[in-house]
């Protein structure tokens, strides 16, 4: 992929990347990727995504957009440790209507 412009990063993005649980790391080092195409990256893993690490070593990107796409990503993994944790508090509410209920059923 080198010589990438925003347009083959985007649709790499988008056909690989979004909404894609088992896709764990992305190495996409020395494909002169731009600003563009890394903020095109960053959009989607911002949508959700598996992806742990992506290495871009060696392409067209500035140390402060680097910054940025590092900092969308941690957004995106606290953004869905707090989901997850919503969804186990509701869960064992759940549940603790559900013994409250076989309670007052039972006395």
């Amino acid at each position: 992929m080198n010589g990438s412009g925003i347009l083959q990063v985007g649709s790499l993005a988008n056909l690989a990347v979004a909404r894609n649980p088992s896709l764990a790391a992305l190495y996409l080092c020395g494909n002169a990727i731009r600003v563009a195409g890394a903020l095109s990256l960053a959009d989607v893993i911002a949508a959700g995504c598996g992806l742990t690490s992506v290495h871009l070593m060696a392409n067209r990107i500035c140390a402060k957009s680097l910054k940025g796409l590092m900092r969308l990503i941690a957004e995106f993994d606290v953004t869905m440790q707090m989901a997850q944790q919503d969804r186990e508090n509701r869960m064992a509410l759940e549940e603790e209507k559900k013994k409250r209920v076989l309670k007052s059923n039972d006395g």
